[in-house]
């Protein structure tokens, strides 16, 4: 796993429309979108991130990668609001993998457990780490067992099963501030507002693609020799009143 989304597969994905502010007030700058597909053990998950400057001090695992650029994926599969993960991934490839036992309950106990198996890998358009140059952005893809994730439906995954996911980008440019992005806007002002997690169908590979809707309009072309079994349709939750967003 490289990081390009240059398989076959991710052309036949719908992505997700562009990710917008954490408060819901608009489309993200710069803009960020997602993909998913499956196999019956996996879940791959394709980030494609726009970014003029791209960087991270970051080398270790488990650091807190939130604190510079990064990509993070929340999982709370049955969506019970209790046990969920999170999971972020670096434009240098550096992992966070975390698994609460409930709403934030402790990070120290949350971020010593790691996901066995988990794959991951980030590709840079540009040179990572040089501040004074003009990059075009990063992707990032994940692959995450399915027998890793707290709550699944079911182990293998089933078509039909839906899970409840959200999505966070974090940038930092040279001489600005922070701003994170976000798949569903949580509105209030935490990334672990469990309530606010979007929806991930796994979809019968055998049923006849859904319609594209208008944010869907610009999605890659299907291609054939898909590596994987089936794409994920993502929904969102549309926003409510806004606030501001941290993690």
């Amino acid at each position: 796993m490289d990081g390009k989304l240059d398989e076959p597969f991710w052309a036949k994905a719908t992505w997700t429309p562009a990710f917008t502010a954490p408060n819901g007030t608009g489309q993200a700058v710069p803009p960020v979108k997602a993909a998913f597909f499956w196999t019956p053990t996996m879940l791959y998950v394709g980030v494609q991130a726009e970014d003029n400057d791209v960087w991270t001090d970051f080398t270790e695992r488990d650091a807190n990668t939130w604190e510079q650029e990064v990509v993070e994926l929340f999982v709370d599969a049955d969506g019970d609001q209790k046990d969920y993960l999170e999971l972020q991934v670096t434009p240098a490839n550096v992992i966070f993998d975390a698994r609460f036992e409930a709403r934030r309950s402790d990070l120290a106990k949350a971020r010593a457990w790691n996901m066995t198996g988990f794959l991951t890998g980030a590709a840079v358009d540009g040179t990572l780490n040089s501040r004074d140059d003009q990059d075009k952005g990063f992707s990032i893809e994940m692959g995450i067992p399915v027998a890793e994730v707290p709550g699944a439906p079911h182990n293998p995954i089933a078509a039909g099963d839906t899970w409840r996911v959200n999505l966070f980008r974090w940038d930092f440019p040279k001489g600005g501030k922070q701003v994170a992005s976000a798949f569903s806007p949580p509105i209030v002002p935490d990334f672990h507002a469990l309530d606010r997690f979007g929806r991930l169908e796994f979809v019968d590979p055998a049923a006849p693609p859904p319609a594209p809707t208008s944010a869907q309009a610009n999605a890659p072309a299907p291609a054939s020799g898909a590596a994987v079994s089936a794409p994920a349709t993502s929904t969102p939750l549309p926003p409510q009143s806004p606030s501001s967003g941290k993690r």
